[in-house]
């Protein structure tokens, strides 16, 4: 995804959970079942719509690309109150059982692997991972361009315009403490707009979905496929498991930083002196003193045992 990315072996290692980042993520079905499959009736959409929706506005989430394949997800959004581990835990259990319901799925729904995120630290890669995102149906040769994408999916066109919107699922959804519609608006990053206007970050989220676009058209000619088409995209038995390739056991990128090497070490310098602090910060705690400060973004020990932490630096 990107040409620089700093690694994160195991999950011994702390994330850093901060107000205001934003990240592209993406999780996986069990197995590769297409379980996300797009339905006809707009039913599979409609519930992950609803579920985003309702976890976003919850934890305050604003969601900037989006796209819904039919055995993951993908999106860019931005943590604003930063209480990500929060808000996918809540989003992830929401989608998993609402989709049992849905599919009459006795088994689990998302994999076991953790949650792929990636942080996302200037507005070029942010540009960038948008794209990415929105161009994923036609690198995965389902339909030739993004916009015949039948599943959920926000195009470049509807950053800054468009508000998804779906009404409460019969499936699961009997409560009425549950709003009877949720909203979903896609925005462009504050960062974004903060280097460019509306209309040039248009432009060039455009351009990159189309430079993306054509170099996967050119990778199924080549390879000699053919795309499934949108028709098709929506009959799949969700039994079935995706047969596309696959390095299992690679390495998690924690951050994308593009070509930009200045940038790359900048944040390899942040991660290493965030772990650094926060071990020793850890090894005093372990040893029976209370009063330690751990570093600004710890999450985990605060949450569970109240540690306390710096401020937000000015």
């Amino acid at each position: 995804m990107a040409s620089h990315l700093l690694v994160l072996r195991g999950m011994s290692l702390p994330r850093e959970v901060e107000p205001g980042k934003t990240y592209v993520i993406d999780r996986r079905t069990d197995g590769r079942f297409h379980l996300f499959r797009p339905d006809e009736s707009g039913m599979m959409q409609r519930i992950f719509l609803f579920c985003l929706g309702a976890m976003a506005a919850k934890h305050g989430i604003l969601v900037h690309a989006v796209t819904l394949m039919s055995t993951h997800y993908h999106m860019v959004f931005t943590d604003v109150l930063g209480v990500l581990p929060d808000f996918l835990r809540d989003f992830h259990r929401l989608v998993a059982v609402t989709t049992k319901c849905h599919r009459g799925w006795g088994e689990a729904v998302f994999n076991k692997s953790q949650t792929t995120v990636i942080d996302l630290p200037s507005a070029p890669i942010m540009i960038d991972q948008m794209a990415y995102v929105i161009a994923n149906p036609v690198e995965a040769a389902a339909v030739r361009y993004a916009k015949d994408w039948p599943g959920v999916i926000s195009l470049p066109r509807d950053i800054g315009r468009k508000v998804f919107r779906a009404e409460k699922p019969e499936v699961f959804f009997r409560s009425p403490d549950w709003p009877a519609e949720a909203s979903v608006p896609v925005t462009w990053p504050e960062l974004v707009l903060s280097e460019m206007t509306p209309e040039e970050a248009e432009s060039r989220l455009q351009m990159a979905v189309e430079d993306r676009e054509k170099k996967a058209r050119n990778k199924v000619r080549e390879l000699g496929w053919s795309f499934m088409g949108a028709r098709r995209c929506t009959r799949i038995p969700i039994e079935r498991r995706s047969r596309a390739y696959e390095v299992w056991g690679s390495r998690k990128p924690t951050f994308a930083t593009g070509k930009d090497r200045e940038l790359f070490f900048e944040m390899v310098k942040r991660r290493r002196t965030f772990r650094t602090r926060y071990r020793e910060a850890l090894d005093r705690w372990r040893q029976g003193c209370r009063d330690v400060i751990f570093p600004f973004g710890t999450w985990l020990m605060h949450k569970l045992h109240g540690v306390q932490v710096e401020p937000a630096p000015t």
